[in-house]
C-alpha cells in the first residue's frame, strides 16, 4: 500500500486552464503580438521552406527572450516553490531513513534562459540582503569574476560576451525594480 503526497492545488488549477480553447487564444495573442511589435510577419505562399505560420525577420529572433527563476538555497529545505514539487511515496509499513539538513535561512534566486535562437541568456542571481542602503550592501564579486562569459546577439548587431549579472534587495527575489534594473 502507497501513500502519496499531499495535493498540488496549484498543478491541478495548471491542469485544468489547458483547454483547447485557452491554448488557442493564448498562441493566438502571442502570433498577434509578435507581429504587431515587428519581430515577424505571417507566412506566405513564397515561404515554402518555413515552418510553422511565422516568419521571423532577419536579426529578431535574437532579441525574443525567455526567462524563468528558480530559487538556490544551501541547504535544500525550501524546494517548494518555483516549478513543480516533488512527489513523494512512501510505504507506511516499511521503515524510512531520515535526512539530515543543516538549516541556514540563505537563499538566492536564479533567473535563466535563452533566445529564440537559441543562445543561452546570461544568468542573473538576486541575493537576500538586510541592508538599508545600496552602500550598506555587500557581496564578494570573486566568484562572479570566474564565471565563464555568455556570447551572444541580444539585439545588438554583432555577437558579444555578456558577464554572469547580480542584484541584491530584502527578499533575494524578483520584484519589478529589480526586473526593470
Amino acid at each position: 500500500m502507497f501513500e502519496a503526497g499531499k495535493a498540488n492545488v496549484i498543478e491541478q488549477h495548471w491542469v485544468e486552464w489547458m483547454t483547447y480553447f485557452n491554448l488557442n487564444l493564448w498562441f493566438d495573442t502571442w502570433k498577434t503580438t509578435v507581429i504587431e511589435l515587428g519581430f515577424a510577419c505571417e507566412k506566405t505562399a513564397v515561404d515554402v521552406e518555413v515552418q510553422g505560420e511565422l516568419v521571423f525577420l532577419p536579426g529578431q529572433k535574437e532579441r525574443i527572450i525567455n526567462v524563468d527563476k528558480t530559487d538556490g538555497t544551501l541547504d535544500d529545505t525550501t524546494g517548494s516553490t518555483g516549478g513543480r514539487p516533488p512527489m513523494v511515496f512512501t510505504a507506511p509499513d516499511v521503515a524510512g531513513g531520515t535526512t539530515s539538513v543543516n538549516k541556514c535561512g540563505y537563499k538566492t534566486t536564479i533567473i535563466c534562459g535563452s533566445t529564440v535562437a537559441g543562445e543561452p541568456i546570461p544568468p542573473h542571481f538576486q541575493f537576500k540582503s538586510t541592508a538599508k542602503t545600496n552602500e550598506g550592501q555587500r557581496i564578494s564579486v570573486d566568484w562572479f569574476g570566474l564565471c565563464p562569459r555568455i556570447r551572444g546577439k541580444f539585439g545588438h548587431a554583432h555577437t558579444k560576451t555578456f558577464p554572469v549579472t547580480f542584484g541584491m534587495n530584502e527578499k533575494g527575489g524578483m520584484n519589478s525594480i529589480e526586473l526593470q534594473k
